[in-house]
């Protein structure tokens, strides 16, 4: 008898080392931005489409999650003190990487300039931008080569608590543009009186940027939530269920919102 019992748990062994099971699915409870609808929008049935990007990308791995939508730093905050199991969407910086965790990219960016046509009629190029001012919501990463721009004092920016504050700035004329990605900008644009018709695009020459599901390096499940996490996502990917917020006619990628915090931590 125990004979049989040493081969059967050696077959066990032996079964479960060739065919590996992934890590035990886990219900999850994220943090996230409450600052950047539609792309995370509490109000919405599903959360908006980053939620649904990373509730399926779990859910092609038998995971579940709750989302709890809070002030910017204050989901980070969360998220690096265990308080939730991580936070998305997040831009990388080496201070975050010293922290957390970082997943496979969830999107990439696109920059479009969007210009004010009475301030600046003829701008179709960044040197058309050289001591002007632009508009940037709190906390936002200020894209290349913007960013070189600013640092040589050869570009001015205002600060505005939403990109729906900086587009009124810009259809007021108080900003000559603003530089974020296309669809979000056609988005508020609709909402202004004379919008369309007043302002004009080019497209921003950038290195692009992307933005990330990331997990405290204090969790003891961090890597492995990330790994499975992984996983799903080029599943949910491969299957084509990308949201179509994502997909823009004419582009490889939608891009990311402008990430709204006290700066990039």
């Amino acid at each position: 008898m125990r004979l049989k019992e040493t081969a059967l748990n050696l077959l066990c062994c032996l079964f479960f080392a060739a065919f590996p099971f992934d890590a035990k699915a886990m219900d999850l409870t994220l943090s996230t931005s409450d600052q950047i609808a539609p792309y995370v929008d509490k109000n919405a049935p599903e959360g908006g489409p980053f939620t649904v990007l990373v509730r399926g990308a779990f859910q092609e791995v038998g995971w579940d999650i709750k989302v709890s939508f809070l002030p910017t730093q204050r989901a980070y905050q969360e998220a690096l003190d265990l308080e939730t199991d991580g936070t998305y969407p997040r831009f990388f910086t080496q201070k975050r990487y010293s922290e957390m965790y970082y997943s496979a990219p969830l999107v990439s960016t696109d920059y479009t300039v969007f210009v004010n046509r009475k301030n600046l009629p003829d701008a179709a190029s960044l040197e058309d931008l050289n001591q002007r001012m632009t508009c940037l919501a709190l906390g936002s990463p200020i894209p290349e080569p913007l960013n070189t721009m600013v640092k040589q004092e050869n570009l001015q920016v205002m600060w505005a608590e939403s990109y729906r504050q900086c587009f009124a700035m810009l259809a007021m004329g108080r900003a000559d543009f603003v530089a974020t990605d296309r669809r979000l900008g056609m988005e508020l644009l609709e909402e202004l009186e004379n919008g369309l018709r007043d302002i004009a695009t080019f497209d921003l020459p950038t290195a692009g940027d992307s933005v990330h599901l990331i997990v405290s390096r204090k969790h003891p499940q961090g890597r492995e939530i990330i790994k499975a996490f992984n996983r799903g996502l080029k599943l949910f990917k491969d299957a084509g269920k990308m949201p179509n917020t994502f997909k823009v006619p004419g582009k490889k990628s939608q891009s990311p919102p402008q990430e709204p915090a006290n700066g990039r931590t």
